[in-house]
């Protein structure tokens, strides 16, 4: 089964996300707030027009760089070479000074290594704590939609807009957390 593409792969490609839940907050604050007074109206505009499909249109919207992959060096060809440097007479210190420099080698692709998965582990919790505000945001809009019924067309079709924004942000971010299509909004 192949592996699935992530609608967001790193910090910058959340960085919408935090745009649209910052203009939601701006508009639970201010009731007279429409999409003309918004910071973002291209990006609503976008975020509401995709529709159920989500996540395709999503990633065109979100989508960033990848990062580049760094060299690697296995440990084992390092050992192996600095053996047989010790084994072909060039000397105890030859041998060793391959051995050493080869630890150093590896010691800083482990370095690399643990820093990505630290970075790993710190992108997963910034996602799913932006992905609780996202729900959080779309219950208090929603709530808004509903208490403010006489609202004018503006104000209505703001707040529809960014219900909508929100939903395909919770629904792009369920798929890259794994969830049944069912669960999905």
């Amino acid at each position: 089964m192949a592996k699935q593409a992530k609608n967001f792969k790193d910090f910058e490609s959340l960085s919408n996300v935090v745009l649209v839940l910052n203009e939601a907050d701006e508009a639970l604050k201010n009731p007279n707030r429409t999409i003309l007074d918004s910071e973002i109206p291209e990006l609503l505009a976008g975020l509401a027009g995709i529709g159920a499909s989500g996540a395709a249109a999503f990633a065109a919207i979100f989508a960033a760089a990848a990062g580049g992959a760094g060299a690697k060096v296995s440990g084992g060809a390092v050992l192996l070479k600095g053996l047989a440097t010790l084994g072909m007479g060039k000397g105890v210190w030859a041998g060793l000074a391959y051995l050493l420099g080869g630890v150093g080698v590896v010691s800083v692709g482990a370095t690399f290594i643990i820093k990505k998965i630290l970075k790993d582990k710190r992108f997963k919790q910034e996602t799913e704590r932006l992905y609780q505000l996202a729900c959080q945001k779309n219950d208090a809009i929603i709530r808004a939609m509903q208490k403010e019924i006489n609202a004018s067309k503006e104000r209505a079709d703001y707040l529809n807009v960014l219900n909508n924004s929100l939903k395909n942000i919770i629904r792009a971010m369920q798929e890259d957390f794994g969830y049944p299509t069912a669960i999905a909004l």
